[in-house]
């Protein structure tokens, strides 16, 4: 048992887990040597064979007492969203994924190994205007969502991965913020999205991300490896990169979706998911909850509704489905070792693992199913 009381949700990094209370408290166990636990002491973990610093029971991170957190994301830093839209970001600071500063200003904190400076419990991120709503931690940057939809990004911007270009990066009162070392080191505006205003949700992993709109849009950037942007064949080019790939520098919609209401997504390193609902559907259901809070729809109209998920960190803009609706999941990205849960041809399968799956145009009828007509591409 973690700890008294329900636990509301759980984040993973590389080395380190954490639960969510159902109280707003953090809990953390694993590896901490780049502060990952949040732990200002590191008397208080215990040293493993190989010298590394480890906590085989979960501890509450340092400096988040009182504090209520609703949502957790971790890579090899944390990012934690307070209920009241603060941020508070811990771990490795290398590339400005904490979006503490530049690093000129991380020049007192601890270093590991080689040098790779980390910030061992958690602060508050206060270059970011306003509430957040949402955010998500990869390896390499970090992405956040203020309360009025505006979508914001910090660290390493190789790959398009930070969805604006590195030489044209502003901050939310539109002064210009320079790259250092091809990073944005405080968070800066997503500047494909502005024209959207209503991102809820954002999902990033390596080298790609993905947004989803409250009009149930999905947007994706950063690398194209293997289709896992959905996108089709795009094309790039980037001064800070080594790597000979293909990328999304600005934010795309996910067209292969756009008969479907997207309701979640979530990526991994070479691949990305979505929850969806049939677009009409998806009308059906806001036109029913709009017409029953003006008091004007039908008792029976509002019993049928069945709310499936909660699909926005926001209040008010997720909404129910009828009861029945049918849901579907659609994944796209390197299909090798079963990751998509797809059912490859022989041929297919038996070939080198560069294979990917770039876009579902069928429609699927359940969310334990995967159908419709996939397009296998061998990544040239």
């Amino acid at each position: 048992m973690l700890a008294r009381g329900p636990i509301a949700a759980a984040a993973a990094g590389p080395t380190a887990s954490f639960a969510l209370r159902a109280d707003g408290g953090v809990l953390c166990w694993g590896r901490g040597d780049l502060g990952e636990l949040g732990v200002s002491n590191p008397d208080e973990l215990a040293e493993a064979d190989m010298g590394e610093l480890v906590s085989h029971i979960p501890r509450a991170p340092s400096g988040l007492l009182g504090v209520q957190i609703a949502q957790l994301s971790a890579a090899m830093h944390v990012l934690a969203l307070g209920r009241h839209g603060e941020c508070y970001a811990w771990g490795c600071a290398s590339r400005g994924v904490l979006g503490l500063g530049a690093p000129s200003s991380l020049a007192n904190l601890p270093e590991y190994g080689d040098g790779v400076r980390f910030q061992p419990f958690p602060v508050r991120i206060t270059s970011c205007a306003g509430a957040l709503k949402a955010v998500a931690a990869a390896e390499g940057h970090s992405l956040a969502v203020t309360a009025g939809g505006m979508t914001l990004a910090w660290g390493c911007g190789d790959l398009g991965k930070l969805g604006v270009r590195t030489d044209d990066m502003h901050n939310q009162q539109g002064m210009r913020v320079p790259a250092i070392d091809g990073c944005a080191w405080e968070p800066v505006v997503v500047s494909g999205l502005e024209a959207v205003q209503s991102i809820r949700a954002v999902s990033s992993a390596r080298e790609h991300s993905l947004a989803v709109s409250i009009e149930g849009r999905l947007y994706s950037w950063g690398s194209s490896r293997h289709g896992k942007l959905g996108l089709g064949k795009v094309s790039g080019d980037h001064p800070y990169s080594d790597i000979h790939d293909t990328f999304q520098t600005e934010p795309r919609i996910v067209n292969a979706l756009r008969e479907w209401h997207v309701l979640a997504c979530a990526v991994g390193d070479a691949h990305s998911m979505a929850i969806c609902t049939p677009r009409t559907a998806a009308v059906a259901a806001a036109a029913v909850a709009a017409a029953s809070a003006a008091g004007k729809g039908s008792k029976s109209s509002a019993d049928r509704l069945h709310a499936i998920m909660g699909v926005a960190a926001d209040a008010g803009s997720a909404f129910a489905l009828p009861a029945g609706t049918s849901t579907a999941v659609f994944v796209w990205g390197l299909a090798s070792s079963g990751r998509l849960g797809l059912p490859l041809p022989p041929a297919v399968a038996s070939s080198a693992p560069e294979v990917f799956i770039d876009q579902q145009r069928e429609q699927a009828d359940s969310v334990e199913s995967f159908l419709g007509a996939t397009r296998l591409l061998e990544h040239e």
